[in-house]
């Protein structure tokens, strides 16, 4: 059964993306995005990678406080070029 998912993106020598971080709903608040969060920054940190950013969805609120209490910060905002619903997202970041 699979119970989450999160990608990681090189980006350049230095800084790395967090990509589709998605946990079952019924396992929210337990821990197991904190545990992805984690292993994203592990894998940063054995390739040599001093910066994880990510971009998140206005609306994920409980996201959000999950990244904060992980050590991001908040870096600004953006809308989707394009996207048909107008999408909005938080930028965030962190040194590994």
């Amino acid at each position: 059964m699979i119970v989450g998912s999160a990608g990681v993106e090189r980006l350049d020598r230095d800084t790395a993306e967090l990509h589709r971080l998605y946990l079952d709903v019924h396992l929210r608040g337990r821990g197991t995005g904190r545990a992805l969060v984690g292993a994203a920054l592990d894998w940063c940190r054995v390739r040599g990678i001093s910066r994880l950013i990510l971009w998140s969805d206005t609306r994920f609120d409980r996201a959000h406080r999950l990244y904060i209490r992980a050590g991001f910060r908040l870096t600004g905002e953006r809308s989707l070029p394009g996207d048909i619903n107008q999408s909005r997202e938080y930028g965030f970041e962190r040194e590994v």
